[in-house]
């Protein structure tokens, strides 16, 4: 599959939706003074990233399910997010679909994925400081309500639920802060621990566990009800 960063690909399999991504610099991580940061998002520092595609939304439950066969998913529900995946669940699913159709798709690097949210903004969320329920499915009380991808508004990328519905594994090992990592949009990958980093929050996570800079790890076996996945190339 040729890549051109100008234009919108479709999966022919699965019909997943690509948007292009501009590179460019940004600063990753968080500043000192941003409200309920934690320590692992700092120190901040700048990043080039590469022009790359990402996944307008996560990857659904009905496409999981034409590539693997099953569907994890805790409450089945028509056009939600695939969850209960794990790392290696989305590898799988990966390496599957690209025997199919020989492309080169792959989880987003941390710093992809963080540029990819921001969408040149520099706030807590990429529409402002603030957040409210119309913005994003988060902070839900109410058993396994993860939501229709593409319910909420997009970024200024074209893309949907970057923050809250299910959180998103990314390539990345898990680094308990950006001390030696990458400056060129790569993932920090080796062989310091099995934990994985996912990131954007979920549909039953707090404010806090939603911006653009939080970050957090599971090892990489582990599956839970709000954790899923969206594809980049």
């Amino acid at each position: 599959m040729s890549k051109n960063i100008s234009q919108i690909i479709i999966d022919e399999v699965t019909g997943i939706k690509f948007a292009p991504i501009a590179g460019g610099d940004f600063m990753m991580g968080s500043p000192v003074a941003e409200k309920e940061r934690q320590a692992v998002e700092g120190p901040q520092h700048n990043v080039h990233v590469d022009d790359f595609h990402m996944a307008c939304f996560e990857v659904t439950q009905e496409q999981y399910l034409k590539i693997m066969g099953e569907n994890p998913s805790d409450l089945i529900r028509e056009n939600c997010p695939a969850d209960g995946v794990s790392w290696e669940d989305a590898q799988e699913f990966i390496k599957k679909l690209n025997a199919v159709n020989d492309s080169r798709y792959r989880l987003p690097s941390e710093a992809e994925w963080e540029y990819a949210c921001r969408a040149h903004t520099t706030t807590r969320f990429f529409f402002g400081d603030a957040i409210t329920i119309e913005q994003v499915n988060y902070g839900t009380k109410i058993s396994c309500q993860n939501s229709p991808v593409g319910g909420h508004p997009a970024n200024g990328f074209g893309l949907y639920d970057m923050h809250g519905n299910v959180f998103e594994w990314c390539e990345d090992t898990w680094h308990g802060n950006y001390e030696g990592a990458p400056a060129d949009g790569s993932a920090w990958v080796d062989d310091s621990t099995d934990h994985k980093v996912y990131r954007g929050g979920a549909w039953n996570a707090s404010a806090r566990f939603v911006r653009s800079a939080y970050r957090y790890h599971r090892p990489k076996t582990f599956a839970y009800y709000n954790i899923g996945f969206r594809l980049a190339f």
